[in-house]
């Protein structure tokens, strides 16, 4: 992961209160980490994150307004492909433009590498149409590269309290359909 560094500010009435959104590439800290967690458990589409997965995102980009925490976006790379995900924004953070900031930020920074990612999310694929990204569908119609790059994660992000979480939120939400998006730019193989 790259050392701190401001890659990003953002001043406007879109933001809480005219409040400056700041992204940056670090490794976020045990105490963020816990805020994201309990989050997390009230997001219905993503199940659990361990802390050992997020130490080791090939890039992380944490959003902060006004100097506090308010959520971030991870890349990882494996076999040959890059993967955008997770994306957190703490409950107190939505709907100001924050995750859609982060978004746009991540996006930009895979320009020209071969980047996907997955979502059940419909804010999430709603963007992944808007910046044109090639829907892909279920993981079956996935490249065979991808398919393997994605197993690799998900070996990565199991445990017991993730399956337990999937669970738990698939019977008390439902869960939308799983879709898979290749980024613009980003060729088949």
């Amino acid at each position: 992961m790259q050392n701190t560094e401001k890659v990003a500010e953002v001043r406007g009435e879109t933001l809480m209160n005219n409040s400056s959104l700041c992204i940056s590439c670090r490794a976020i800290t045990q105490s963020e980490y816990s805020s994201s967690r309990k989050a997390i458990k009230l997001f219905p589409d993503l199940s659990f994150l361990k802390y050992s997965v997020v130490q080791h995102l090939t890039e992380c980009y944490v959003a902060e307004i006004d100097g506090v925490f308010a959520g971030f976006c991870g890349i990882q790379y494996g076999r040959g492909w890059w993967k955008l995900g997770p994306i957190v924004v703490l409950p107190e953070f939505q709907k100001h433009g924050v995750g859609s900031a982060l978004l746009l930020h991540v996006v930009e920074k895979s320009k020209n590498r071969p980047t996907y990612f997955g979502t059940s999310n419909i804010k999430i694929k709603e963007y992944g149409r808007k910046i044109g990204a090639k829907e892909i569908g279920s993981f079956f119609s996935l490249p065979w590269a991808i398919k393997l790059a994605a197993i690799g994660f998900l070996f990565e992000y199991l445990s017991l309290q993730f399956l337990w979480e999937s669970l738990r939120k698939f019977f008390r939400y439902g869960r939308g359909k799983y879709t898979y998006f290749l980024l613009p730019g980003t060729a088949t193989l």
